[in-house]
């Protein structure tokens, strides 16, 4: 989600992992400043189907607190597989960066 409406983004985000949710046996939260493509490759083609951009800015303080936010969220869910509460570890500094959901 490039360039959201930012009066309603947390509730489309949150509608996009409820989603996901819904129809996956397993999520997990997550943010980089890689490209998707290379994150899941990287770290989650063999434990994950699918990578879904939830969505990206070129402020990472942002996407570490929507991180640290919907990890806390969800962190009863019991298709939720993030370990750690709030944001977890630094972001590379690339000028994009992403907020995503993995699933399977």
């Amino acid at each position: 989600m490039n360039n959201p409406d930012f009066t309603n983004f947390p509730a489309e985000v949150e509608k996009d992992i409820d989603n996901i949710a819904l129809k996956g046996s397993r999520f997990k939260i997550g943010k980089t400043g890689q490209t998707l493509n290379e994150k899941f490759d990287s770290e989650y083609q063999k434990e994950y189907t699918h990578i879904h951009e939830l969505l990206s800015s070129n402020d990472a303080g942002l996407i570490e607190r929507l991180e640290g936010h919907f990890i806390e969220k969800y962190k009863e869910h019991p298709k939720n597989d993030n370990e750690i509460e709030g944001s977890a570890g630094k972001m590379k500094p690339t000028g994009t960066y992403y907020l995503y959901v993995v699933y399977k």
